[in-house]
């Protein structure tokens, strides 16, 4: 994040080391943590805390020896013997051969200044400013954490959270091919800040995913104790295909047109065979590598291009049908694939909001999500 200065104001009484002054009542008003911390029990007839007859507090942000791990503390408090310590200045010259360990906890340690003030600044509404020039979603992730964790200590996160959802906003794109890509850092990260739409986009991706990508991220959905919610609507995005797959096995053939019966249960008889070889080979419901691929072919293939397809299959299933028994089967072919696509049109809609490359034969399907009120921190 960008360093800032926390408001500045000539007759403030609070004074925080890396800022200037600023007013009690502001900081007590949205932060839970200053309005203890600023109270009279803590503070009241102290003479140390009085200035001109009022109330003046100080802070000071310490940490612990050796650690990048800091709070705000009453300077009156900091005077007295203790075991932490202030952060060094960037101006000041570090001491030589300084060891590497030292070195991250002193990066660490003005990470969290920084953090510290942008989460000030919100108090007095100045939005966050996050490092400029970082590629993508991931160079800004750390710093929305470190904010939101900040503001969760301090008890301000109902104020900073807004200023959070609206930097999110302005790059969905980003985000949201960011969910597509990575969508597993992308659920952590979302519960970490708490971003529904972050979140049910992260989840759609991988309610969709084949069988053997979702098992090698059991263990990770457990550890972010978001499995049980995941692993229900995994097995209603199984039983959505199954049933769609069960109307697809039950079209039969055309009752408006009784001549032509022979070659209606001909072409249904085709459609049938081809569909359970798709299946059987882990395409559809058996959640194999490519069977999304099944659902697409379906309903985005051109019908010109589809009926070779089944015509080539029933050559290869009887190699003595004539070509002309083919051809008197072609009209009774078109009713049943437009009758198929009819079906699986709901399957290959898009719940996600990234939409590039969706029309990819292999891309999983991103037709379920989860709703707002089953979020895990709505739940709880």
């Amino acid at each position: 994040m960008a360093a800032r200065s926390f408001p500045e104001f000539s007759d403030g009484n609070v004074e925080i080391h890396f800022s200037s002054a600023g007013e009690n009542y502001v900081l007590a008003l949205h932060s839970s943590w200053f309005k203890a911390s600023l109270s009279e029990r803590w503070s009241g007839g102290d003479e140390n805390t009085m200035v001109n007859g009022k109330n003046h507090w100080v802070y000071e942000l310490r940490f612990g020896k050796e650690s990048s791990e800091g709070t705000l503390v009453h300077k009156q408090s900091a005077e007295q013997p203790t075991d932490t310590e202030l952060c060094v200045g960037r101006d000041a010259v570090p001491p030589p051969r300084l060891p590497v360990e030292q070195l991250l906890i002193d990066v660490e340690r003005h990470y969290l200044v920084t953090t510290l003030q942008d989460m000030l600044c919100t108090l007095y509404h100045l939005p966050p400013t996050f490092s400029p020039g970082r590629p993508g979603s991931f160079g800004v992730r750390p710093e929305v954490v470190a904010l939101c964790d900040t503001a969760q200590y301090y008890g301000c996160d109902l104020v900073v959270r807004p200023y959070i959802e609206n930097h999110l906003a302005q790059d969905q794109t980003q985000f949201s091919e960011d969910c597509h890509k990575n969508p597993l850092i992308m659920l952590e990260f979302a519960i970490a800040v708490r971003s529904g739409w972050i979140f049910m986009e992260a989840a759609t991706h991988i309610i969709g995913w084949d069988e053997e990508q979702y098992e090698e991220a059991s263990e990770e959905l457990e550890k972010l104790s978001v499995d049980g919610l995941l692993d229900r609507k995994r097995a209603e995005f199984k039983t959505l295909l199954e049933s769609h797959e069960y109307r697809l096995l039950r079209l039969g053939p055309c009752k408006k047109k009784p001549h032509r019966s022979h070659h209606s249960y001909m072409a249904v008889s085709c459609f049938r065979d081809w569909l359970n070889r798709r299946i059987n080979i882990g395409d559809g419901s058996h959640l194999g590598p490519s069977y999304a691929s099944l659902y697409r072919e379906i309903g985005t293939t051109p019908m010109e291009d589809f009926k070779p397809s089944l015509e080539h299959h029933m050559r290869k299933a009887n190699a003595d049908v004539l070509d002309v028994t083919l051809k008197d089967m072609r009209p009774d072919m078109e009713l049943i694939l437009k009758r198929a696509q009819d079906i699986v049109r709901p399957l290959l809609k898009n719940e996600a909001r990234w939409q590039d490359e969706y029309d990819k034969p292999f891309r999983p399907l991103t037709c379920m999500t989860i709703d707002e009120k089953e979020l895990p921190w709505v739940q709880k």
